[in-house]
């Protein structure tokens, strides 16, 4: 069996550890790129969400990626959820905040208001919507 020096031994040590930790310094050091630049999150009844089928209430569901905080919302069969005249809301979570949103679609019976922005509580650029028309956001 071969020996190496302690001396040998400490520099392939060094040379390892530079080596790691230039490797792990770089596998953060850049920001995540992909090859799509936009893609379209549908809530709809194909994914109802699940927070309650007897009365009002508040959760979060996760689809494509986001986190949705439902509150004072409701299972609706048919539907992606009910949200109580007034003072249901359907949001995204603050730890998946949505960026450079281009448009929305929203088909809903009743009345509904957009707010944007990094608080959209209570009236944030407030917009009322119509039911199946596109809204498009200009920056």
């Amino acid at each position: 069996m071969a020996h190496i020096s302690k001396k040998a031994f400490l520099f392939l040590n060094l040379v390892f550890f530079v080596c790691l930790a230039l490797f792990a310094s770089n596998q953060f050091a850049h920001p995540v790129t992909g090859e799509t630049t936009s893609y379209t999150v549908t809530l709809d009844s194909t994914n109802p969400a699940t927070i309650s089928t007897s009365s009002y209430g508040n959760g979060s569901e996760n689809y494509r990626y986001i986190t949705f905080d439902y509150a004072n919302a409701m299972d609706s069969s048919g539907y992606h959820t009910r949200l109580k005249a007034t003072t249901g809301t359907l949001s995204n979570n603050a730890s998946t905040q949505i960026t450079s949103i281009t448009k929305i679609t929203a088909v809903f019976s009743g009345a509904l208001t957009l707010t944007t922005g990094d608080i959209a509580l209570p009236t944030t650029n407030s917009q009322p919507l119509s039911s199946g028309v596109q809204v498009t956001f200009t920056s």
